[in-house]
């Protein structure tokens, strides 16, 4: 990629450094396809997640990349022919091909692409317990999409809602509020250990404190003959229940872990993972 204007500069060469990383790539067709699988905008740059070891803020504060998480305090427009801002980029024939401007917005001559599958995870706890941010900032709502975004992401946050800053936290509202971010209602009931959901992804269930207090989510994993797993808040994801056994159903399974016992039955979800709406 070139820069139209050397005053950019710095921020040509983090976003570089970041198509370097291969969390991102901008093609000479102008197509970005993030192998994260995730960008977010209209996003106030005060929430933007800054872990220094990761974050690519611009000079400007309207976009910020931390791993090939993108967040615009813009919109996105795909398929431009034209290229508002004065943050350019050339492919090698010296054809601008995208463009960002003051206000955060970023143009693109293609499309924004991401390489996700709506699949089902694996149980794979190194990649969430070893990393001291993915600890800290991706919670049971995190682990349960299967999205790290940084964020100790809500129900309900990335769709507008504001029902996760309310006490008590009801059933009513949590199934709503998932619902609002692009999760699919399966039942109440326990549909089986061999249930697909219609459209790929995998399985969640969700739960509320008795007194709503909290709530939890669990993940069914696809490489552990059925079993279920789940990450509460900021410590270690884990295979087991407030008793110690593995996780077959969580609807049976002991979810009474004192501080917070979340006997309430939100119900059983189906979310195709990083294509859900999770922030």
């Amino acid at each position: 990629m070139q820069e139209s204007l050397l005053s950019h500069a710095a921020d040509i060469m983090k976003f570089t450094s970041s198509l370097s990383r291969g969390s991102a790539i901008l093609n000479d067709a102008g197509r970005l396809t993030l192998t994260s699988k995730r960008y977010f905008q209209n996003v106030n740059s005060a929430t933007f997640p800054s872990f220094a070891p990761l974050a690519l803020s611009f000079s400007n504060n309207t976009v910020d990349i931390i791993d090939g998480f993108v967040f615009l305090q813009g919109s996105l427009y795909q398929n431009q022919t034209s290229f508002p801002g004065n943050l350019k980029f050339a492919n090698a024939s010296n054809q601008t091909v995208a463009s960002m401007t003051d206000a955060g917005a970023l143009y693109l001559k293609s499309t924004l692409a991401t390489g996700s599958a709506c699949t089902s995870p694996p149980y794979e706890p190194n990649l969430w317990n070893n990393d001291y941010d993915i600890l800290l900032e991706d919670n049971c709502y995190n682990y349960g999409n299967n999205q790290i975004t940084y964020t100790f992401a809500q129900p309900g946050r990335a769709s507008g809602k504001g029902d996760w800053m309310t006490i008590p936290i009801t059933v009513s509202m949590v199934k709503t509020d998932a619902l609002s971010d692009g999760i699919t209602w399966v039942g109440l009931n326990f549909p089986g250990s061999g249930y697909t959901c219609p459209n790929g992804g995998h399985l969640i269930f969700a739960a509320v404190d008795i007194d709503g207090k909290d709530y939890h989510w669990y993940r069914r994993d696809n490489n552990t003959g059925g079993k279920w797993s789940h990450k509460p808040g900021n410590t270690a994801a884990t295979d087991v229940d407030a008793s110690g056994n593995q996780i077959t159903n969580p609807l049976t399974a002991n979810r009474n872990y004192v501080i917070y016992n979340y006997s309430q039955n939100a119900g059983f979800y189906c979310t195709c993972g990083n294509n859900a709406n999770v922030r």
